[in-house]
């Protein structure tokens, strides 16, 4: 097995493995929410931004 030449391969390698839709869509959300917190630990996102995302993700549409 060849070692995955960044982050993204190795996400769109897990997405395009599993075939039940859900898992895929299981596999592309935890990516994003990886990336998200990464950065937020970086300094490049701040709160307002992961305060949406948790808003989104509780299904509160009212911005």
């Amino acid at each position: 097995m060849t070692k995955p030449n960044n982050y993204s391969t190795v996400n769109m390698d897990l997405i395009l493995a599993h075939s039940n839709t859900r898992k895929s869509v299981d596999a592309f959300a935890l990516s994003i929410y990886e990336l998200v917190i990464f950065l937020k630990a970086l300094g490049h996102i701040d709160d307002a931004v992961s305060d949406l995302f948790d808003r989104l993700d509780k299904k509160m549409w009212r911005l």
